[in-house]
């Protein structure tokens, strides 16, 4: 699909993995705001005018935004409220304003700053958040644009290991990042403690509802994976 169009260049990179993948794109292109997505992000019309307005503020090293998804699994109805509450969560847990893989950009001269210093791969942090880390701790700014919105399916973190397996790395990459004072020294460029515990109020409700959910999903998942594969199986 992407080589139907002659202003694509597909990067092949031998090593499997999101965080080698990212790295390598970002290191290959040539503008100076390097643009990111997920495979399943539809981005809204005015995605690019809107992620070229936000970085005319010299400070934004790294810029995010909304996905709006389904939910409840099944239903078609599209809310950015999952996303919102994971946004709250992370300002509340991290005191940091977040980048989000599916809907994010960075300034090229910003990641040229950082790269060296990434994690290695995403076995102790989220690859993503990661480079929000990394961007404060160089004196960069992150942003969130409510605005600046892609719709996606969002399901798959329903599935309940995932999703536990999302959290508990999430914890891991605090620790990890206190550890080395990745943020020490730019404390204004973080969130203060009383927007900090104001987030976690208003974000905690949904995210105990999104894990309930996810919970009572699991084994929905799980059946519609059985049956799906034994389609496959009968079709080949």
């Amino acid at each position: 699909i992407a080589r139907q169009y002659p202003f694509v260049r597909v990067v092949k990179e031998p090593i499997q993995g999101r965080t080698v993948a990212r790295a390598r794109g970002f290191d290959v292109a040539k503008g100076d705001i390097l643009g990111r997505i997920d495979a399943d992000s539809v981005v809204m019309t005015d995605w690019v005018k809107r992620v070229v307005a936000d970085f005319q503020d010299p400070s934004v090293g790294g810029l995010t935004g909304l996905g709006s998804t389904r939910v409840i699994m099944g239903l078609n109805w599209h809310s950015t409220l999952w996303s919102r509450a994971y946004f709250l969560n992370i300002r509340s847990l991290h005191g940091i304003v977040s980048t989000w893989g599916a809907n994010m950009a960075v300034r090229r001269s910003a990641w040229q700053d950082i790269k060296d210093d990434m994690a290695p791969n995403g076995l102790l942090v989220h690859e993503d958040q990661d480079v929000a880390y990394q961007l404060i701790g160089h004196g960069h700014r992150v942003v969130q644009d409510n605005k600046l919105i892609i719709r996606t399916h969002g399901g798959s973190v329903l599935y309940w290991p995932k999703y536990w397996d999302y959290m508990k790395k999430t914890f891991r990459m605090k620790a990890y990042h206190d550890r080395k004072g990745t943020l020490s020294g730019h404390e204004e460029l973080q969130i203060s403690l009383p927007r900090r515990l104001i987030s976690g109020l208003v974000g905690l409700i949904p995210a105990m509802l999104f894990t309930i959910y996810a919970l009572i999903s699991w084994p929905i998942f799980k059946a519609l994976h059985h049956i799906d594969s034994n389609k496959l199986k009968e079709i080949r």
